[in-house]
Protein backbone atom coordinates (compact mmCIF):
# COMPACT_ATOMS: atom_id res chain seq x y z
CA UNK A 1 0.00 0.00 0.00
CA UNK A 2 1.30 3.46 -0.59
CA UNK A 3 0.69 7.01 1.01
CA UNK A 4 0.93 8.30 4.85
CA UNK A 5 -0.77 6.10 7.74
CA UNK A 6 -1.04 7.75 10.69
CA UNK A 7 -1.93 5.68 13.56
CA UNK A 8 -2.91 6.40 16.93
CA UNK A 9 -3.72 2.99 18.64
CA UNK A 10 -3.73 0.06 18.98
CA UNK A 11 -2.30 -3.50 17.99
CA UNK A 12 -4.11 -4.32 15.39
CA UNK A 13 -3.38 -1.60 13.69
CA UNK A 14 0.57 -2.27 13.61
CA UNK A 15 0.37 -4.02 10.15
CA UNK A 16 -0.87 -1.28 8.48
CA UNK A 17 1.74 0.50 10.07
CA UNK A 18 4.43 -1.71 8.40
CA UNK A 19 2.77 -1.74 5.37
CA UNK A 20 2.45 1.96 4.57
CA UNK A 21 5.64 3.87 2.51
CA UNK A 22 5.77 6.41 6.01
CA UNK A 23 3.79 4.74 9.52
CA UNK A 24 3.89 7.49 11.72
CA UNK A 25 2.72 6.80 15.65
CA UNK A 26 1.82 9.11 18.33
CA UNK A 27 4.25 8.16 21.44
CA UNK A 28 1.46 7.50 23.71
CA UNK A 29 0.00 4.91 21.48
CA UNK A 30 0.74 0.80 21.73
CA UNK A 31 4.30 -0.21 22.19
CA UNK A 32 3.44 -1.81 19.07
CA UNK A 33 2.40 0.56 16.93
CA UNK A 34 5.47 2.94 18.44
CA UNK A 35 7.96 -0.06 17.86
CA UNK A 36 6.08 -0.91 13.79
CA UNK A 37 6.34 3.29 12.93
CA UNK A 38 8.85 4.92 10.90
CA UNK A 39 7.89 8.33 12.91
CA UNK A 40 6.84 8.41 16.46
CA UNK A 41 5.42 11.65 17.97
CA UNK A 42 6.16 13.00 21.40
CA UNK A 43 2.80 14.86 21.54
CA UNK A 44 -0.41 13.98 20.94
CA UNK A 45 -1.14 16.58 17.95
CA UNK A 46 -1.13 15.63 14.58
CA UNK A 47 0.09 18.92 13.50
CA UNK A 48 3.61 17.99 14.07
CA UNK A 49 3.13 15.73 10.97
CA UNK A 50 4.54 18.35 8.53
CA UNK A 51 6.98 19.21 10.82
CA UNK A 52 8.05 16.32 10.88
CA UNK A 53 8.17 16.14 6.91
CA UNK A 54 9.92 19.15 6.85
CA UNK A 55 12.81 18.23 9.30
CA UNK A 56 13.07 14.70 7.12
CA UNK A 57 13.59 16.59 4.11
CA UNK A 58 16.49 19.43 5.72
CA UNK A 59 17.99 16.33 6.85
CA UNK A 60 18.40 14.81 3.70
CA UNK A 61 19.24 18.08 1.58
CA UNK A 62 22.00 18.17 4.21
CA UNK A 63 23.38 14.75 4.29
CA UNK A 64 24.00 15.15 0.67
CA UNK A 65 25.78 18.89 0.61
CA UNK A 66 28.03 17.36 2.61
CA UNK A 67 28.61 14.20 0.55
CA UNK A 68 29.45 16.46 -2.28
CA UNK A 69 31.30 19.03 -0.07
CA UNK A 70 33.47 15.70 0.90
CA UNK A 71 33.52 14.00 -2.79
CA UNK A 72 34.94 17.42 -4.11
CA UNK A 73 37.86 18.06 -0.94
CA UNK A 74 39.27 14.23 -1.44
CA UNK A 75 39.40 15.11 -4.96
CA UNK A 76 41.64 17.70 -4.65
CA UNK A 77 43.73 16.98 -1.34
CA UNK A 78 44.74 13.77 -2.06
CA UNK A 79 46.54 14.86 -5.38
CA UNK A 80 47.83 17.83 -3.10
CA UNK A 81 49.23 15.72 -0.79
CA UNK A 82 50.86 13.72 -3.25
CA UNK A 83 53.09 16.33 -4.41
CA UNK A 84 53.88 16.85 -7.85
CA UNK A 85 53.81 14.38 -10.67
CA UNK A 86 57.37 14.14 -10.76
CA UNK A 87 58.18 10.67 -9.54
CA UNK A 88 62.05 12.09 -8.90
CA UNK A 89 60.85 14.50 -6.75
CA UNK A 90 58.74 12.42 -4.33
CA UNK A 91 60.13 11.56 -1.15
CA UNK A 92 58.90 8.25 -1.03
CA UNK A 93 61.36 7.61 -3.66
CA UNK A 94 64.86 9.27 -2.29
CA UNK A 95 67.33 6.62 -0.73
CA UNK A 96 68.94 8.13 2.64
CA UNK A 97 72.72 6.81 2.65
CA UNK A 98 74.76 7.41 6.23
CA UNK A 99 77.51 9.18 6.03
CA UNK A 100 81.03 7.76 6.44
Amino acid sequence: SSGINAEYGGVNDSPALVQADVGIAIGTGTDVAIEAADIVLIKDSLFDVPVAINLSKVTVRRIRINFVWACSTTSWVFPLRRGPSNPGASPSNRTLRPQP
